[in-house]
Parts: C-alpha cells; sequence; structure tokens
C-alpha cells in the first residue's frame, strides 16, 4: 500500500474525493508530520545497521564555505584538518594556530594529521578522534557493540577526567561519546586496534604475474596475465575493480584504477562493490547477482557493501521515518499501524482553515487518533515483555490444557 493508496483513503474519510477542498501537497505536508508525531510518541520503529570501521566517508571537506558546494546527493562528508572558529581558518597541528597569533612557546601535538580517515590507519597514531556518522535516520540509540562486545555511553568530560591521553589512546572499545548534540556522529573510546581491510579481493585465475600495458608483455611469462583495459583515446589504461577477467567486459563500462575514479562518467552507476567468496557475482560488471538464495534483481544486480559484525560496529537504535515525496513511496510503518496516520490526517485536515475546516470532525478522528497511539504503546510494550518457553520432547508430556464448560452448537434450538 503507497501513498497512492492511502491518498485515497484519506480524501474517502474527508469527503473529498476530488481533491477540491484539500490540496494533494497540503494533504502530504501533514501526512510526513503525523509520521513523525506518531514515531516520537511510540517509538514503534526500530533498525539495526552495522558501520564499517575505518568509517567510509564519500569525500573530504576544510571550510565551512565548502559545504555549500558538496554532492547533494551524498551525505557520508568528513571535516579534516581542525578549524578555528574564531579566526574563521583550518589548520594541522595546534602549534600553527599559536604561531598565527604571534604567542610563544611550544604545544605539544602528538600524531600526524590527515585528510581523509582511512590515512588514521596506516600505521601511525591520528592527533584527533575519528568521528563514525550515525544512520541519516537515526534519533535514539538503544543498543550498541564493537566486535560483539556491547559498549556504554559517556561523556566526553568524564573520559577527559579520567584519561589524560585519551585522544590518542587505542585497544578495544569500551564505551562512545559524542561531541555534540547537532554533529550526527559519535567517537569510540579507545580507538579500536584491531583494524580489518575486507575488500581486497585475490584475482580470480590462478597466474604468477600480472602486467598493465602491452608493452610490458615482453618482459613477463607466459603464464602471465593482463588486469588493465587500454583506453586508446584518451591513452590511458583502466583496471577492473572487482575481478581480473577482461574477456566478458561490456564496451560501453571503463574500471578506474583509484576508488576516487567511481563517481565519473558511466561507472558512476556502479558504485563500490564488495562481495564474498560464496556469492554469485556479474564478471561483467562486478555486480552481485545472488547471495543466499535470494536475488538481488533479475537483471544486473546492484551495488552492495556485504558488511558483518566482526570488528565493526552493530547498532539498534530507533529510527526516524523517512518523507514520502512520490505516490510511489510507501511509509516505514508496517500496513497494520498506517491506518493510524490517516486518522491522524483526517484530524488535521478538517482543523485546517479551510473550507472544509469542521470542528466536531476534527476531534471526532483526534478521539480515534488518540485511541491508536494507546493501542501502539501498548503493542510495543506486549511486545518487550518476558516470555516463558517450554521445550516439549517425547519423554516431557505435553502441557494440559484446561477445558472449560461450552454449549452445544445445536443451543439454542431455532
Amino acid at each position: 500500500m503507497n501513498f497512492r493508496d492511502q491518498l485515497k483513503r484519506i480524501r474517502r474519510m474527508l469527503r473529498d474525493p476530488d481533491g477540491n477542498i484539500w490540496s494533494r501537497s497540503l494533504l502530504k505536508t501533514i501526512f510526513n508530520d503525523v509520521q513523525r508525531d506518531m514515531q516520537r510518541k511510540t517509538r514503534v520503529l526500530e533498525q539495526m545497521a552495522v558501520l564499517n570501521y575505518p568509517p567510509r566517508y564519500q569525500m573530504s571537506f576544510i571550510h565551512d564555505f565548502e559545504w555549500q558546494f558538496l554532492t547533494s546527493g551524498e551525505s557520508q562528508f568528513f571535516r579534516c584538518l581542525r578549524y578555528h572558529h574564531q579566526a574563521d581558518y583550518s589548520f594541522c597541528y595546534k602549534w600553527e594556530a599559536q604561531s598565527d597569533w604571534g604567542a610563544s612557546g611550544t604545544i605539544d601535538d602528538v600524531g600526524i594529521q590527515f585528510t581523509h580517515p582511512w590515512e588514521a590507519f596506516m600505521g601511525s597514531v591520528p592527533c584527533v578522534p575519528i568521528s563514525i556518522k550515525f544512520p541519516s535516520n537515526f534519533h535514539t540509540m538503544k543498543f550498541i557493540a564493537f566486535d560483539r562486545r556491547p559498549i556504554d555511553y559517556r561523556t566526553k568530560k568524564s573520559i577527559m577526567s579520567c584519561d589524560s591521553s585519551w585522544e590518542t589512546r587505542s585497544g578495544t572499545p569500551v564505551s562512545y561519546y559524542r561531541e555534540d548534540d547537532e554533529e550526527n556522529a559519535f567517537i569510540p573510546y579507545p580507538r579500536p586496534s584491531s583494524i580489518e581491510w575486507d575488500d581486497e579481493l585475490a584475482p580470480p585465475s590462478d597466474v604468477s604475474t600480472v602486467y598493465s600495458h602491452d608493452w610490458e608483455v615482453s618482459y613477463v611469462s607466459s603464464d602471465s596475465e593482463k588486469f588493465t583495459r587500454e583506453d586508446e583515446t584518451n591513452e590511458r589504461d583502466y583496471v577492473f575493480l572487482w575481478e581480473l577477467d577482461i574477456g566478458t567486459a561490456q564496451e560501453e563500462v571503463m574500471r578506474g584504477m583509484w576508488l576516487f575514479e567511481i563517481g565519473t562518467g558511466s561507472v558512476g552507476t556502479l558504485g563500490q562493490v564488495l562481495y564474498t567468496e560464496d556469492d554469485t557475482s556479474n564478471t561483467e560488471l562486478g555486480t552481485i547477482m545472488r547471495r543466499d538464495g535470494s536475488y538481488i534483481t533479475q537483471d544486473d544486480g546492484i551495488a552492495i557493501d556485504i558488511l558483518g559484525i566482526d570488528n565493526e560496529f552493530l547498532m539498534i537504535y530507533d529510527s526516524e521515518p523517512t518523507d514520502i515525496q512520490d505516490d510511489t513511496d510507501e511509509s516505514d510503518f508496517p500496513i497494520f499501524l498506517r491506518k493510524y496516520i490517516e486518522y491522524g490526517v483526517c484530524e488535521r485536515a478538517y482543523n485546517a482553515l479551510t473550507d472544509g475546516k469542521i470542528k466536531s470532525m476534527s476531534d471526532y478522528w483526534k478521539t480515534r487518533y488518540s485511541i491508536g497511539i494507546e493501542a501502539v504503546k501498548l503493542y510495543c510494550l506486549k511486545r518487550k515483555t518476558d516470555r516463558d518457553y517450554r521445550f516439549v520432547g517425547q519423554a516431557i508430556p505435553a502441557r494440559k490444557t484446561i477445558r472449560h464448560a461450552t454449549l452445544p452448537s445445536s443451543y439454542p434450538a431455532l
């Protein structure tokens, strides 16, 4: 049941099937507002996510003015270096800010600076903590664990007060903190010391050496294989991102040698694909065709990231519902709860300053919406109560059912 179906039901309840009083844009705005109101009151929507570590950001920026030029369709941005709010400039190490202001003395700054988060895990100690972005629909944390071990929330002040080297300490995370409530990110403490790079795949063919340019063929053995594809027009070579099989390559698809080349030209629609050994993949595009007995798509598959919970952050959180935009969009709420959203829309529509404003009808739908909210709260409460389970086998008698007296089916006689 998408938004088009729900809009028809709402218009029938409003007695405005042709939209002469309430426009679609108004009802859509009210619908999205009621969704958020229902989630705030019931917290029925929960989601689970696995966050990579090191975190994978789409791009880095330095200055405030760069924010407006970032790609609008992406959200994982990393602010690198340090920012001086009073003077409005960025710098690497603490002594640079002191030198700029003409102060004397030195300031120790242990560790290195970097521009992309993955650079902080190449064998050196970073001098600033690495933040990890929450999912875009994150609202409240319910549970979080690293490498299957639960971690707790602590304030930054409590960590600083008991550990002078809290910025550079590494080990097994025992807690996490947030810089502020406005930034949708958290920082693990201490910084995880064990990192596994799971995006490196062995070539499918068993060869002794590989080469990139045609002229290298005279210097390699006979069981070598060329792992790039030549672009004669631009005089450059491209490498396959996910496999070395070049025999079935599509002519219109090029593979960049570096990950930053993803997003340019026709290769931008592919994205980064990580797949496991047991996955069935498309040898032409590197996309996953089938996994664990289920098809991802019927044709070419999609770009997907395979995640595990080993050495990663597993989190369960209350989420915010996704706003409806098109008629084909569906609400994040289960189908059996969407009727209460419709009741809330009717309440606010009848109370809006339009020709259809009727106070008694608004109160009627408000009552039905309020009853629905209480029913959802009770549903959430019962869902989390303890349950008793009993294993029954051949040696254990089944639980006896108490039978109550009942009237015969022929009663009363007609």
